[in-house]
């Protein structure tokens, strides 16, 4: 037994000497380092286009490669732990960045980010939440820095209003402008029809439509889920109406009966280019897939999509939902200065321009998005009044997701999909929903407070604010926007002129 240990030991040995051999860095004559992201094509022409801004500010020289095979969450924390991951990470708007910062994955990039100029001044206001982490101590700290940016409204097919003599939405408008326009729209363009084919919009953004009404997902200070309001419940009542009575958006029934219809399947988008969706939610990356519908269309010598684009309807606070996909240094990189290049290069004129050519969404910089080659495209005049729409809402009136350091937003996106089915599909009511919802992700902040007492401090002290938050309030006096750590609640306390 001890010759087979001591024979294993030596395979091990062995592999282990020609592994290291084999490596990239082992045969490169320059640091090599890795960016995890996703198999988008476009990738390679933006580490080109890094080599040779590198190049142009004399900066050292690096060999950049891709790794798709290892961007999910999973395989991240693994990798990391284990002191193996790749060096750069793509971070979706998922709450990667509060969670990675949490077990200890990434790199505290807030002082390097202002010396080489990719601090949050650099990118859009409503990105903040992406990038930065509330730390034990109470502070908040960067940690990525944006590859691109998404504001979400509607984008409009205007040929499919004129074929069926419907006016177009207005830019801005309510939710019940939405519901009359959608209820008259439906009515007219199924008449006849053996079985529903046209619907308004593809779906609506609960959250979008919530925080309009004042609700959050959070409380001022992160500390506790208020999704347990009257007003929520409301919401899913009047969602489910629009789905199963007025059929102004597509419920799941309707989708699959669809589906099941020859030449009536695909995707939202597909749906938006037929026809069968007036509108569909959309970020600006959709351009992409509409500029491949245009490909064919050419061919095929049909006219352009004919494209404009609306505000998410709301009730009384007009907001938007923001995302992003950012990037951040892995805190076990062998080259975590080399991997600060990176970030600049996403703050850099030539990577910005990339995405405003490609549009793979907005750019990191809102700069860009004055500029003539990102309002009116050359090659495509078409889009001609959709840029503009998704960067000016992007700047005036998107809000970033609510983190709390407390709860995974995994732990809550399962609540959330949960509740809202079970109401769908008439197990619960709306009222129990919403309650249901709120006690699970409240047991969660206490479970998480036991099992990481490290939080406990962080915790208090946001508790206390929170009650000095609740006195002002209740003495009609202002809240210090220092002391609101959830960014819904930033903006709709400065809406409703609350905050000082």
């Amino acid at each position: 037994m001890k010759y087979l240990f001591i024979a294993c030991l030596a395979v091990l040995a062995g592999a282990s000497i020609l592994t290291a051999l084999w490596l990239p860095e082992s045969r490169s004559s320059v640091p090599v380092l890795y960016w995890v992201t996703d198999a988008n094509p476009a990738r390679q022409d933006q580490i080109n286009i890094f080599k040779q801004w590198m190049k142009k500010h004399g900066y050292p020289t690096i060999d950049l490669r891709v790794d798709t095979a290892n961007n999910d969450q999973s395989k991240k924390i693994i990798q990391g732990v284990s002191g193996v991951a790749g060096d750069i990470w793509d971070l979706y708007s998922n709450g990667e960045t509060q969670y990675y910062y949490e077990i200890g994955l990434l790199r505290d990039i807030t002082d390097v980010a202002k010396r080489m100029g990719f601090d949050p001044s650099h990118t859009w206001k409503a990105a903040e939440p992406e990038l930065m982490a509330l730390t034990h101590d109470g502070r908040l700290r960067q940690f990525s820095f944006p590859d691109n940016a998404t504001s979400v409204m509607y984008l409009i097919n205007r040929q499919t209003f004129r074929d069926h003599h419907q006016p177009l939405p207005p830019k801005q408008w309510t939710m019940d402008e939405f519901e009359r326009r959608g209820r008259e729209y439906v009515k007219v363009t199924n008449k006849g029809l053996p079985s529903r084919r046209y619907f308004f919009a593809d779906s609506v953004d609960l959250m979008t439509w919530r925080r309009s009404s004042g609700v959050g997902d959070f409380n001022e200070t992160l500390t506790r889920c208020t999704l347990d309001d009257p007003r929520f419940a409301q919401i899913l009542k009047r969602w489910k109406t629009w789905m199963e009575v007025d059929h102004i958006i597509p419920s799941s029934a309707d989708l699959a009966a669809m589906s099941a219809v020859g030449g009536y399947g695909g995707t939202s988008p597909q749906k938006f280019n037929s026809g069968e969706f007036a509108m569909i939610q959309a970020g600006r990356y959709l351009l992409i897939q509409m500029r491949q519908f245009d490909a064919e269309r050419r061919k095929k010598g049909l006219p352009l999509l004919d494209m404009t684009t609306a505000d998410p309807p709301y009730e009384e606070f007009a907001n938007a939902n923001f995302v992003t996909r950012s990037a951040a240094v892995y805190i076990g990189s062998h080259h975590p200065d080399l991997a600060t290049y990176f970030l600049s290069y996403l703050a850099s004129e030539e990577y910005n321009m990339q995405i405003v050519r490609d549009a793979d969404s907005l750019p990191p910089n809102p700069v860009y998005t004055h500029t003539e080659a990102y309002l009116h495209p050359p090659d495509h005049p078409n889009e001609w009044d959709v840029h503009e729409g998704f960067a000016k809402i992007a700047e005036s009136i998107a809000i970033g997701n609510s983190y709390s350091p407390f709860v995974l937003r995994q732990v809550y996106r399962r609540e959330l999909d949960e509740a809202t089915q079970e109401f769908l599909t008439g197990r619960i009511t709306a009222e129990q929903a919403v309650r249901q919802l709120a006690n699970r992700l409240n047991q969660e902040i206490d479970r998480t407070l036991v099992e990481n007492p490290e939080l406990r401090p962080l915790y208090d002290q946001l508790v206390k604010d929170q009650q000095t938050i609740d006195t002002l309030r209740a003495n009609g006096k202002k809240v210090p926007l220092s002391l609101i750590r959830d960014p819904f609640h930033r903006a709709y306390y400065q809406f409703k002129e609350l905050a000082q």
